[in-house]
């Protein structure tokens, strides 16, 4: 055992084939030698294959390839067996696992993304039924997940949005994979919320839709000062009445729509004498 400890001691692996490279052949550094890593990692391990069979060992670790400069994973599986001449015999086999480590670690990005993004996501599956949501969307429409999941996202539809809206946004979807738009839906407690949304379609490698994802913004108080900006320029703050810019504006428009039609528009121009004197002996409120 101690003579066998000693030779894998002195063993290296001396060369390893990488994806970019495939005509060269690269050799481990010797601080990454995984012979040498194993040892470190499992120093009584050896004597334990060696004495009897037992499930290998794995593990994993990295080394920098220095023909694409670039940090490569590998698992190393080690394990015992004996051999033809009645000794034991260590092998060891290596798998190139860079590729799992970075889809993991995107994986592992997303979830973190998707748990802490202060905007809303929600995930429906093909049926447009939801299957998940973030906890920014409990914290935008107060909704938890048992309130939604199974649900067609219409459950919260406001009514301000007409049959055509919504055949024009799934067209959208269904013929380039996205839309974008603002949208009213209802909040848990019965409120309106105005929403800034984005709605993608999630395909497998056939192109068929397995998902769709839809992350929103609250745009409420935005619409809300954009209204009071639009009140205010267009309306009478005394009398609440529209004022000259608007009744341009729609004259305007008549105006257009009879010429394009070749109908005629009327208008009736009252005049109100001495109005002024009236606010100023009885007051605004009742002029």
């Amino acid at each position: 055992g101690a003579n066998l400890l000693s030779e894998i001691r002195r063993q290296r692996v001396h060369e390893r084939h990488c994806p970019n490279c495939q005509h060269q052949a690269l050799g481990f550094s010797a601080v990454n030698c995984p012979l040498n890593l194993f040892l470190q990692q499992f120093p009584n391990a050896v004597q334990e294959l060696l004495s009897k069979p037992s499930k290998p060992i794995s593990f994993d670790f990295s080394d920098f390839c220095s023909a694409n400069a670039m940090l490569r994973w590998y698992r190393a599986r080690i394990s015992s067996v004996v051999g033809p001449d009645a000794k034991p015999h260590i092998i060891l086999t290596l798998e190139d696992i860079t590729q799992y480590k970075l889809e993991h670690e995107t994986m592992q990005t997303a979830a973190l993304v998707y748990q802490h993004s202060h905007q809303a996501i929600m995930v429906t599956d093909a049926n447009n039924q939801i299957i998940a949501i973030n906890p920014g969307y409990t914290q935008l429409t107060g909704f938890l997940a048992e309130d939604v999941l199974g649900k067609n996202p219409r459950f919260a539809s406001s009514g301000r949005h007409s049959k055509d809206f919504y055949q024009l946004m799934w067209h959208a979807i269904k013929s380039s994979g996205s839309w974008q738009g603002e949208m009213w839906n209802l909040k848990k407690d019965g409120s309106e919320i105005a929403e800034w949304i984005t709605i993608n379609a999630i395909t497998d490698a056939n192109d068929k839709v397995t998902r769709y994802v839809a992350i929103f913004s609250d745009i409420t108080e935005q619409k809300q000062q954009q209204e009071l900006q639009w009140q205010q320029a267009n309306f009478d703050a005394l009398t609440g009445l529209p004022n000259r810019r608007l009744m341009l504006d729609r004259l305007e428009n008549e105006l257009r729509k009879a010429h394009r039609h070749a109908h005629q528009v009327a208008t009736l121009f009252i005049d109100l004498d001495h109005f002024k004197q009236v606010n100023d002996q009885f007051g605004h409120a009742q002029g």
